[in-house]
């Protein structure tokens, strides 16, 4: 689950590449993407990412997702056979400022 910690390391490392990275090129930043890369971000690019997280805050959300045991059941008797499942939600919310 996402957390505000983790929201803040996400602050921190997209200020990192904007700083400390950027001004080296995509050859720099590569090791450090789980995808390729086709060009490097600009550093407007990173600025405007981190504007965006800096807007954004967490809200987690509990609840039940109803799931069908039996794949072979008919659609109207679906509901005599679903298990509720916990599910935690958590969704980055954006104020625009």
């Amino acid at each position: 689950m996402l957390t505000t910690f983790h929201l803040a390391v996400l602050r921190a490392a997209v200020l990192f590449f904007e700083e400390e990275l950027c001004p080296h090129g995509v050859d720099v930043m590569r090791p450090y993407f789980d995808e390729p890369l086709p060009s490097a971000p600009s550093a407007g690019e990173l600025r405007e990412l981190r504007r965006f997280l800096q807007r954004c805050e967490l809200w987690s959300l509990r609840g039940f997702r109803a799931t069908a045991r039996n794949f072979d059941v008919p659609p109207r008797k679906t509901a005599d056979v679903l298990d509720r499942q916990e599910i935690i939600l958590t969704v980055l919310l954006s104020h625009r400022l």
